[in-house]
């Protein structure tokens, strides 16, 4: 009898396993292939550069050097070079983070609670963003899942074997070289385990290893961080609900606000304070860590930063994605203690389901809007362009995905005012984003116009000064327009018989 139960037990857990396997593959693998957008295209200009080049990039970037040595070894020596093959490694660690917090949190609450929190996890918009990003940030979600899950083992009573330790270490030093977000992960909880465990030489060597690690990055940190603080010196602050917003119902600023950006950051932190209300009463340990993991950098943060003059714009709350499987952790206990109330498992599941409807919500902005209308133009061009008719590019987006996707063009850029005129630089597309090391030299706008017949790529609102006079007692034959929430660009085919 009891074996037979097991078996059941067992299948149901596979099927279980497979469904939510089949929903986020779907989920976080649709439309893939869609072009690059400019951060994108950087993170892959970066990788491609030689190992020092890496290195002295990341004392002026915003992330430390190891996710671009990442990109260089898949680039150079894998030769994956097409959109799939680059968001290969952010699409597997998504994957492989629903997989870890259902998991997890299936052993924090139980087995149906396991499974809708993996459901949300997989429709999640911000997850579903970053699994198709040529960025760091879901392989960051996807340590901070391992790490969340080892520290809970070490308190649940591994404190004294060697491979959780390990683990431990080994996954938080890669999350810090990847990522200087990572730091709110790794400290809290080398300091919530230092607090019970201060005494074990395990944990003694992880805090060496962890403070050693974090001085390697000290200066590309401090770098960025100034870099980054005086470059948005008069932006609009980032804010503590706005972040929350991101976290649970994607950015507001790329895929509009919607009903789903009051409703889940209202629900989530109801349901996370009430979690760690009783969570506190009964003196449970893995809530107690999982409050501090979540409360401890943001009230830090946004407490502190003001007085030190860092002011990170709305942007940067893609930085807390760290947090986010903490979040879920507390929220999966949340909705297990609504369900062990009389009649509480209607509302937990309730609840559950609205969180999915409201993830869908954010999902279908997401599928409707071009992630890179710049990518789109690009492409157009490539469909249209004639040998003998030459290219203008008027923003630094046209120029990032013209060295990616047509590397071997010829390009009128950059250009420069000079008493009444403008001149364009001009040199191919695969030397445009190092201008020192190019041989382009400037060419005017008669030199341009003189061809009869040539394209402009441009802004649709930014650095447009240089097109009327390019364009002036010409015609304009063909016109289109790609257009995102964040931003448009359009291609204009001109032609200019007088000249």
């Amino acid at each position: 009898m009891r074996t037979n139960m097991r078996h059941q037990k067992n299948y149901y857990y596979y099927i279980q396993t497979l469904v939510l396997l089949i929903v986020t593959v779907f989920i976080q693998s649709y439309n893939m292939n869609t072009p690059l957008w400019l951060d994108e295209i950087y993170s892959v200009h970066i990788g491609r550069k030689d190992f020092l080049s890496i290195i002295q990039n990341s004392l002026s970037d915003a992330h430390p050097p190891l996710f671009y040595l990442t990109i260089h070894i898949i680039t150079n020596y894998l030769k994956f070079n097409n959109e799939i093959g680059l968001r290969f490694v952010s699409l597997f660690s998504s994957i492989f983070t629903v997989l870890i917090l259902t998991s997890l949190t299936t052993r924090l609450a139980n087995s149906l609670i396991g499974f809708t929190v993996g459901i949300i996890t997989a429709t999640l918009p911000l997850l579903a963003f970053y699994s198709q990003e040529v960025r760091s940030y879901a392989l960051l979600v996807m340590l901070a899942s391992l790490s969340t899950w080892i520290t809970i083992d070490i308190l649940d009573g591994c404190s004294q074997r060697r491979i959780p330790w390990i683990g431990w270490i080994s996954i938080n030093m890669f999350g810090i070289l990847t990522g200087y977000a990572y730091l709110m992960v790794a400290f809290v909880q080398l300091l919530f385990l230092g607090y019970y465990y201060s005494r074990s030489l395990y944990w003694l060597i992880a805090a060496i290893i962890t403070c050693c690690t974090s001085l390697i990055i000290l200066p590309f940190l401090f770098s960025s961080i100034i870099s980054v603080a005086s470059a948005h010196r008069n932006s609009m602050p980032l804010t503590f609900w706005f972040t929350l917003q991101v976290l649970l119902a994607g950015d507001p600023l790329r895929y509009k606000m919607s009903f789903s950006h009051v409703f889940l950051p209202t629900v989530a932190l109801g349901i996370m304070i009430f979690t760690s209300i009783r969570g506190l009463i009964r003196r449970d340990l893995k809530v107690t860590f999982l409050i501090t993991q979540v409360a401890a950098p943001i009230s830090s943060f946004f407490m502190i930063s003001p007085l030190i003059g860092i002011r990170l714009p709305l942007s940067e709350a893609k930085q807390f994605i760290v947090l986010l499987p903490a979040v879920l952790c507390l929220i999966a206990i949340g909705l297990r203690d609504i369900a062990q109330q009389k009649k509480g498992l209607i509302l937990a599941l309730f609840l559950s389901g609205l969180f999915v409807i409201c993830n869908g919500i954010g999902l279908q902005s997401y599928y409707t809007y071009p992630k890179s209308p710049e990518g789109l133009t690009v492409q157009r061009l490539r469909e249209k362009l004639h040998p003998t008719e030459s290219v203008v590019s008027l923003h630094y987006s046209i120029n990032y995905a013209l060295w990616f996707y047509m590397p071997d063009t010829f390009v009128f850029y950059n250009p420069v005012k000079i008493e009444d005129t403008y001149w364009y630089r001009y040199d191919k597309s695969s030397a445009i984003l190092d201008p020192d090391q190019t041989s382009g030299d400037m060419r005017s706008i008669e030199e341009i116009r003189s061809n009869k017949t040539f394209w402009i790529l441009a802004n649709k609102l930014a650095y447009r000064e240089s097109l009327p006079p390019l364009i002036r007692e010409c015609i304009i034959t063909e016109q289109d327009t790609f257009s995102a929430n964040h931003g448009a660009f359009e291609i204009i085919h001109v032609r200019c018989d007088k000249d």
